[in-house]
């Protein structure tokens, strides 16, 4: 991934910025030796927000492409300020999961892979069926678990620390 290709800024509230950009750059240099693929295009600008967010819809993690612009944004829901959640290794394991999954949709779109595709299993119910199994949506689904094996030492020492101030 050339420097000069790709942007990235981070807002966070757990963890520190170096932290996410390390996650990333280690993921989009995976992607794109594993699908034989590069950045196309670019400068991009790719901004991180982990934040007390969460959709309309449920979700804790949504990744907006403004391709025109060369811009993706990346908002993934924080949720270490919920009291209603226990802080708990589940609970920083599942956080870094939907931080790869966005991570990999924004692998998709600056290299401009569509995804696996999964006809067989396409029937059901249109708007459900249409989005869970998008060919985006499926590869996404397959490569975040994978991906947190690649989330730096320091920000799982940052999310740990997390819960020693819980437990005091």
């Amino acid at each position: 991934m050339a420097q000069q290709k790709v942007r990235v800024r981070v807002a966070t509230t757990v963890g520190k910025e170096n932290d996410y950009k390390e996650l990333f750059r280690r993921i989009v240099l995976d992607y794109c030796k594993r699908f034989k693929v590069k950045v196309t295009k670019g400068p991009w600008d790719v901004s991180i927000v982990i934040a007390d967010y969460q959709g309309e819809d449920g979700a804790t993690g949504v990744t907006s492409i403004l391709a025109e612009e060369n811009k993706i944004i990346v908002q993934v829901r924080e949720p270490y300020g919920d009291d209603d959640l226990p802080n708990t290794e589940v609970l920083n394991h599942t956080f870094l999961v939907v931080l790869c999954h966005e991570f990999t949709h924004c692998c998709q779109a600056l290299t401009g892979r569509q995804g696996v595709k999964a006809k067989l299993m396409m029937e059901g119910d249109p708007d459900y069926a249409g989005y869970y199994f998008d060919p985006e949506e499926i590869e996404a689904r397959i490569m975040d678990e994978f991906y947190v094996q690649y989330v730096p030492d320091s920000l799982w020492a940052s999310i740990r620390s997390l819960n020693a101030k819980e437990d005091t």
